[in-house]
């Protein structure tokens, strides 16, 4: 068997004749890492909603704690646990597209081996035109788990204000988080 252009199978070079041993070897290497990888993502998946859901859950309780004790400085440290976990969310969101774009290689040496296999990563559209396609569905109401509770929070730590000078300094530090969160999501907006 010659191999296929661009791709080597165990050191060898392209073009090199190989026995049919190697390639299965190098096939079963190439699935195996496909699974583990697979499953690598699947786990990122599940910590990510864990973090939006803690995010949500623990964004609201500390709104409802505020509001209870008309306290400002519970209110105004919202944006910052919401913004926080946001951002781990985000880095797990960033992590699962780097694998999937190295799934995507390892399904081009699966289809260099055996035309005509298709893989579950491999894209027919731009990041682009796929960010736009999913903003609605994806996008929006990730920003809005932040967003909504973040100036909600923000809005009622004013209104039941005792102190200027801790209101002002946590609007501060909200904004300067938010903006950070605001930032990492526009920078990674093809890889969310």
């Amino acid at each position: 068997m010659k191999l296929a252009s661009g791709w080597g199978v165990c050191g060898m070079e392209e073009g090199e004749r190989v026995s049919g041993e190697d390639v299965k070897i190098y096939v079963d290497i190439l699935l195996a890492e496909y699974k583990a990888l697979r499953d690598e993502i699947i786990k990122k998946m599940d910590h990510r909603t864990t973090l939006r859901v803690s995010a949500t859950t623990l964004s609201l309780a500390a709104v409802g704690v505020g509001v209870e004790r008309r306290s400002s400085a519970i209110l105004l440290l919202v944006p910052v646990i919401v913004a926080l976990l946001a951002n781990m969310a985000n880095f797990q969101t960033v992590q699962i597209g780097r694998l999937s774009r190295y799934i995507e290689e390892i399904e081009g040496k699966l289809v260099g081996l055996h035309p005509g296999v298709i893989g579950w990563h491999t894209r027919s559209t731009d990041r682009k035109l796929r960010f736009r396609q999913i903003f609605v569905v994806y996008h929006l109401p990730n920003l809005t788990i932040v967003l909504a509770p973040a100036f909600l929070a923000m809005t009622l730590g004013w209104i039941y204000s005792d102190s200027l000078k801790i209101s002002v300094i946590l609007t501060c530090f909200d904004t300067v988080v938010l903006g950070l969160f605001l930032w990492n999501f526009v920078k990674n907006r093809h890889n969310l």
